[in-house]
């Protein structure tokens, strides 16, 4: 049951139900805006802030940084000269074994051609210090197989090889005997080790 009567005018009525709507639509969208302004607000504060905590951390990175780019210099240099070493040590064992040959012709030249060297190889070893230090060097032996005319000949060499200081030991392993050209000689070999 009604207890009032609406007597306005219908164009009146719609008029006044139009600005109701405006007015409400106004205040939500006032209050929308209201609140997205504040999470924008909030979110930029935070973002800024984020960002000083960033450039922060990059001014405290850059030292590391640095030390970073030095350390990748370094290890290149240092494998520069890793290599540097490797190749000056290879030329060394190259020059040793120049020397080696140079001494072993020295030798049977001496002889007067009475001492021919037919085959030589050589053999590298780690040996461990025999004062228990645990330290390991290398040995190397050159086993030298040839002929010589007589004994004589042959102990002249041996005796060649041990006073160029070159090796430290040079035992005489074996000989025998052999035909050559109808001629007789004598094969031998040795053991030298240096």
């Amino acid at each position: 049951m009604k207890r009032h009567l609406n007597l306005l005018p219908m164009a009146t009525r719609r008029k006044q139900l139009i600005q109701k709507i405006i007015k409400q639509w106004t205040l939500a969208t006032g209050l929308a805006t209201v609140f997205t302004s504040l999470f924008v607000w909030f979110a930029w504060e935070r973002t800024s802030e984020q960002l000083s905590l960033l450039d922060s951390a990059k001014r405290q990175y850059a030292p590391l940084k640095a030390l970073e780019t030095d350390n990748i210099k370094l290890a290149g240099e240092t494998e520069s000269l890793n290599q540097r070493e490797r190749l000056a040590l290879e030329l060394a064992q190259n020059r040793s074994t120049l020397t080696l040959l140079g001494q072993l012709s020295f030798a049977a030249n001496r002889c007067d051609g009475k001492v021919s060297i037919r085959q030589f190889s050589m053999n590298t070893t780690q040996r461990e210090s025999a004062d228990d230090k645990g330290m390991t060097f290398s040995e190397t032996k050159l086993m030298l197989q040839g002929v010589a005319i007589d004994d004589i000949s042959i102990a002249q060499f041996v005796a060649e090889l041990r006073d160029s200081k070159m090796f430290y030991d040079v035992q005489l392993t074996s000989t025998g005997s052999s035909k050559i050209e109808d001629k007789e000689s004598k094969l031998y070999t040795l053991e030298c080790v240096y």
